[in-house]
């Protein structure tokens, strides 16, 4: 079992939900599903279920099909999904676009009150009519690192993670 084999090594393992490559497949989808209550809460309780029988450490919600309509709704299952992960100790993060004005919607501001993490991912697709052919990480311009930055101010713990990566990352980089 890949689980306990991470765990025998001291890896954390945490599970992705995401709304792409799966069950939901579109901007309307997410909407029908985020917009209610009901569904949100079934959502969760099959995610934090799932969690806990297969003893994964974390969750990882990485939502790119919200609209803006949706948007006050993916925030609220942002919230949900947060207290459900505390209160069954689970480690909770949240990936996100690049923060630009026509994705504001997703309120990293919101996530990063509620979140253990709050991850910018830039990344840029190579596509062949459907074919992927390469896929990898860009760094983030540093304007939209700032504006990042100045979004997650408000949480502590946030800004603390960030100091030590920064310098654990300076010592490993220092030479002697």
């Amino acid at each position: 079992d890949y689980v306990n084999y991470a765990h025998q090594s001291n890896l954390e393992v945490w599970a992705v939900l995401r709304d792409f490559h799966g069950g939901i497949n579109s901007y309307e989808e997410t909407y029908q599903v985020l917009s209610y209550t009901s569904k949100r809460a079934k959502l969760i309780n099959q995610v934090i279920s799932k969690a806990l029988e297969t003893d994964v450490d974390g969750i990882n919600l990485d939502f790119e099909l919200v609209s803006d309509e949706c948007g006050p709704h993916y925030v609220q299952f942002v919230r949900e999904l947060s207290v459900k992960c505390r209160q069954n100790g689970l480690v909770f993060s949240v990936d996100n676009y690049v923060p630009q004005p026509y994705n504001a919607h997703y309120d990293i501001e919101e996530q990063a009150a509620v979140a253990d993490y709050v991850v910018v991912i830039h990344r840029q697709n190579y596509i062949v009519g459907e074919a992927v052919l390469k896929f990898f990480p860009q760094l983030i311009e540093l304007k939209s690192l700032d504006q990042f930055l100045s979004m997650i101010a408000s949480n502590p713990r946030l800004m603390e993670q960030l100091k030590k990566l920064s310098m654990k990352v300076n010592n490993e980089n220092d030479v002697e």
